[in-house]
């Protein structure tokens, strides 16, 4: 399942949200995406990190691997 025009902005959003550190909000804006929707948002935040990098800070490593720990702690919360 891929994101449309609108999962695209939100998984930006969602990017740059983790890259200043506001991790309460990136955990309530990927609250209500089921495992799938998951998945693609993280191919679409690795897209968006591959061609911004390292033009943004809020792409940056940092940024990355908070996004990253949010969405694993959310998958592993999702039941099977």
């Amino acid at each position: 399942m891929d994101l449309d025009q609108g999962g695209r902005q939100l998984a930006g959003l969602i990017l740059d949200t983790a890259g200043r550190g506001q991790h309460d909000q990136v955990a309530d804006l990927i609250a209500p995406f089921d495992v799938e929707q998951l998945r693609s948002l993280v191919t679409v935040l690795a897209v968006q990190v591959d061609q911004s990098a390292p033009a943004s800070s809020a792409t940056g490593p940092a940024a990355v691997c908070d996004t990253a720990q949010l969405l694993g702690a959310t998958l592993l919360a999702q039941p099977a």
